[in-house]
């Protein structure tokens, strides 16, 4: 409880407590069998949303979050890459990838935003271009490369669905983690731009997507 209070006194912002969820297999899943608390497993879903006055949705991925300081990237299972790129893209200029990183000036790309349904209320959490551009070196004619802070993660489909939270995440939020209690809270860094009900499911339907698979 003091390091969740001095940390929502720093940040002048409250904290989401979360439940730590066992990882368990989709057969163990069916048989009602809670898994192992091997990692510190969340509910949550990733969602993107356009950079437009109406903060079009076009997509939500439902699933599990593995808080990881680690890893460096966000890590998501190749569907679900495939689909976070496509959304974080759609309806921006096109970007122009060399050997798998783009210009860091110039590049804009879509909000990701984090939902964490907490035990006493949820918190959205999003995260922009300037977020998720990485810095990563130079291209031949002296331009500053940056990598999108997203990699796709390798899984046999056997668990439930989750990404990694790495560092990309991690770094815009205090994480404490409670080992007895079985719990991590998130205290993000000052006013979290969406916290609450502020980025809600819209109406509008998302445009179609290249088979759409759940996280």
């Amino acid at each position: 409880p003091d390091l969740i209070q001095d940390a929502q006194e720093k940040a002048s912002t409250k904290g989401v407590t979360l439940d730590v969820h066992g990882f368990e297999t989709l057969a163990q899943q069916e048989q009602g069998q809670q898994g192992q608390l091997l990692f510190w497993l969340v509910a949550m879903d990733l969602r993107v949303h356009m950079v437009t006055s109406t903060g079009r949705l076009l997509l939500e991925l439902t699933g599990y979050g593995i808080v990881d300081s680690g890893t460096s990237l966000l890590l998501l299972p190749m569907p679900a890459y495939n689909q976070a790129m496509w959304a974080l893209t759609f309806g921006l200029p096109k970007i122009h990838f060399h050997h798998g990183l783009v210009p860091c000036e110039g590049t804009s790309l879509n909000q990701l935003v984090f939902h964490f349904p907490g035990r006493d209320e949820e918190l959205l959490l999003s995260l922009s271009t300037e977020d998720l551009l990485l810095p990563a070196g130079r291209s031949p004619n002296g331009h500053e490369l940056c990598k999108i802070g997203i990699s796709p993660l390798q899984d046999d489909g056997k668990t439930l669905p989750h990404m990694i939270l790495g560092d990309v995440f991690l770094r815009k939020v205090s994480s404490i983690f409670d080992l007895q209690g079985a719990t991590v809270t998130f205290v993000p860094e000052g006013s979290p731009e969406a916290k609450g009900n502020g980025l809600d499911r819209l109406n509008a339907d998302p445009p179609a997507m290249p088979d759409a698979l759940v996280m």
